[in-house]
């Protein structure tokens, strides 16, 4: 692994070379009967995800997502860890370790928690449209109840993108040099202007390359003009820092 590198907004490290990546998507592809469909495109994931699967009133409304069943978060978690667990035994350990160098500090799975899990876009117009992203924050954290709330700073929370395959006009994060907490001091229309006034840097992909960010920051998937046979997978998980070190779920 090389050494890591940071900016102002994000930290970058390489995870895996690129026989490595090319590996880890066929064995994505080999579980797609375990895929669970996103959107009316082509958006996909395997895993659990507690913005898709446990997303408060707000989410759904701006997610346009349905009201899913209390349990769907906690069934889908427990029956995709062990499918992950088996499948991808190499690419957790790694992925941990190369975060902790980041963050130099020890990187653990969140018991309880859904495991780091991927999004999977297969080839579809809208992609490239800026719309079909939606400028966020990561306030996923706030969908379900945590042991020892009190005790976790909610405001360091972490969000990682660990690029497997990328489209061939390749791929990247938008992320805007604004948090939510200074968003939250504003007014509405004071918020708005400060948001169109704010810079912003697109950070390319590079497969095999982890993107570490802070969660608060505002942030969008950079669109990408599909092409057919383009798909874009990522390996994507949050951190929380408590009992000693960061805990990572999705």
């Amino acid at each position: 692994m090389t050494a890591a590198t940071t900016n102002a907004l994000v930290s970058r490290a390489v995870v895996l070379d690129e026989t490595t990546c090319a590996a880890i998507a066929a064995r994505v592809h080999a579980l797609r009967t375990h895929w669970v469909a996103r959107d009316e495109a082509a958006f996909h994931t395997l895993g659990a995800a507690l913005y898709l699967d446990r997303p408060t009133a707000e989410t759904r409304e701006r997610f346009g997502l349905p009201a899913p069943g209390p349990a769907r978060y906690a069934t889908l978690a427990r029956r995709s860890n062990a499918l992950l667990e088996t499948h991808f035994a190499d690419l957790y350990p790694a992925f941990a370790a190369a975060l902790a160098g980041v963050l130099d500090a020890e990187v653990r799975y969140a018991e309880d928690r859904a495991r780091p899990g991927f999004h999977v876009f297969e080839h579809h117009p809208s992609y490239a449209r800026q719309a079909a992203h939606v400028p966020h924050f990561d306030r996923q954290y706030e969908c379900i109840d945590w042991p020892r709330a009190a005790s976790i700073d909610f405001t360091a929370a972490i969000s990682v993108t660990l690029p497997i395959r990328l489209p061939a006009r390749g791929g990247g994060l938008r992320v805007w040099d604004l948090n939510l907490f200074e968003v939250q001091a504003l007014g509405p229309a004071a918020a708005r202007d400060r948001a169109r006034q704010a810079p912003s840097c697109v950070h390319r992909y590079v497969p095999g390359e982890l993107v570490c960010h802070r969660g608060h920051l505002l942030h969008q998937i950079q669109p990408w003009p599909s092409r057919p046979g383009d798909e874009r997978i990522t390996l994507q998980a949050h951190g929380l820092f408590y009992d000693g070190a960061w805990q990572l779920y999705w």
